[in-house]
C-alpha cells in the first residue's frame, strides 16, 4: 500500500502530459475537454501547448475534485527519464466516452496485476495494474497504468498513467502476479475494448469512497480490475487467451474459490504450495477482512453499456 503525506500533497498531484502515449492524442482530437493537438500524424508527440490546455490544468474542475498520484516526481534510479503521460479516472473516461466508436471499440489485449518490489516496500507491498491497448498503427500498443493511492490518511488518489514504453512503467524489481492475456492471431470479438475500460474505471471511482487500509486500496483496485476483467471476459479469455497462474484462476471462474482465495494463491512466492493461498484467505476472512468475492460480483454486474472490441478498421480512424 502507499501513502503521500498532506504535505507533499501538491508536488504529488500534479497532472502531466509528456506526449509519452500516441492513444492520447487520437482520445483528445474529439474530446470535450477542448486538448489543443498540433500534430501530423498519429502518434507524434504533444507539444508545449497541451501543459495549457484544460485537461491538464490544476484550475479544470476536475482536478478540482482529483488528486493525481505518481511514483515521485522524479524518474526511478533503474528507469532513468522515463516519460509517461498522467491523467485521473475521470479525464480517461471522459475521453473515451468523447471518442469516435472506431476508437472506443479498440480492443484490449492484456489485463496484469504486478507488485512493487525493491527497497521499502512496506509490509503490504503496493499493487497496480497495467492495461495493454492495441493502437492502429504500425508500432507498439498503449500501456496503462492504474493506481490508487491516498493523500493524507484517506483521501483516495485513482491515477492512469500511459506510455507506449512498457519498460517507463514497470520497474525491473516489480513482480507481475497474474495475467489475462490474448494468444497472438487471435480473434478480438468477446473481449474488453477501451470503452469497456472507461466505463470500469467510472464505477470504481463512483465507489472508492474513502480510501481504508482494510478496504478500498490499492489491493482493492487491483483485483477489481484483474478479477473483474476475468469474470466479465470469461468466455472469451478461456476460449482465446493465455491465464496466468492458471489454477487459481481457473478456479475462481469455475465458482470453487473466492476471489480472496484466488488472488492469495496468485501473489504467494513461488515454490510454495499452492493450498497455503487457501489457509492465508481463510484467516483473513477470520480476522474481517473486506469481501472483495461480493465487491467483484457487484461491480461486474453494473458493468454495462459500453461498445464492444472490434478489429481495427483504419479507414474509420483516418490512419494511413
Amino acid at each position: 500500500m502507499s501513502f503521500i503525506p498532506s504535505s507533499a500533497a501538491s508536488s504529488a498531484t500534479s497532472p502531466s502530459i509528456t506526449g509519452a502515449s500516441s492513444l492520447l492524442p487520437l482520445l483528445a482530437q474529439t474530446s470535450s475537454l477542448s486538448l489543443q493537438i498540433s500534430q501530423t500524424r498519429v502518434g507524434t508527440a504533444l507539444l508545449a501547448q497541451l501543459l495549457e490546455s484544460s485537461v491538464i490544468n490544476p484550475h479544470h474542475p476536475t482536478h478540482a475534485q482529483q488528486h493525481l498520484d505518481f511514483d515521485g516526481q522524479e524518474a526511478p534510479p533503474d528507469t532513468p527519464g522515463r516519460r509517461v503521460d498522467k491523467l485521473p479516472f475521470a479525464d480517461i473516461v471522459g475521453m473515451v466516452r468523447d471518442a469516435p466508436a472506431a476508437v472506443r471499440s479498440l480492443p484490449i489485449v492484456a489485463v496484469e496485476s504486478f507488485q512493487k518490489g525493491g527497497e521499502n516496500v512496506g509490509l503490504v507491498p503496493h499493487r497496480y495494474s497495467v492495461i495493454t491497448i492495441t493502437h492502429p498503427h504500425d508500432g507498439p500498443p498503449t500501456f496503462m497504468k492504474l493506481h490508487l493511492r491516498a493523500v493524507g490518511e484517506n483521501v483516495p488518489v485513482l491515477t492512469a498513467e500511459l506510455s507506449d514504453d512498457r519498460s517507463a512503467l514497470i520497474r525491473p524489481c516489480d513482480r507481475r502476479l497474474a495475467a489475462l492475456e490474448l494468444s497472438p492471431g487471435h480473434p478480438v470479438q468477446g473481449g474488453p475494448s477501451l470503452d469497456a475500460l472507461a466505463q470500469l474505471l467510472d464505477i470504481i471511482q463512483q465507489r472508492v469512497g474513502r480510501y481504508d487500509v482494510h478496504g478500498r486500496n490499492c489491493l482493492w483496485l487491483a483485483d477489481l480490475v484483474l478479477f473483474g476483467s476475468a469474470l466479465k471476459f470469461s468466455k472469451h479469455w478461456l476460449a482465446e487467451g493465455r491465464i496466468s497462474p492458471d489454477q487459481p484462476i481457473r478456479q475462481y471462474l469455475r465458482g470453487e474459490i473466492d476471489v480472496l482465495a484466488a488472488t492469495t494463491q496468485c501473489f504467494l512466492p513461488p515454490g510454495l504450495p499452492w493450498w497455503l493461498g487457501n489457509v492465508y484467505a481463510a484467516l483473513g476472512k477470520t480476522f474481517g477482512a473486506f469481501n472483495m468475492h461480493d465487491e467483484v460480483a457487484n461491480v461486474v454486474r453494473e458493468w454495462k453499456d459500453y461498445l464492444a472490441a472490434a478489429p481495427l478498421n483504419y479507414a474509420l480512424l483516418g490512419v494511413a
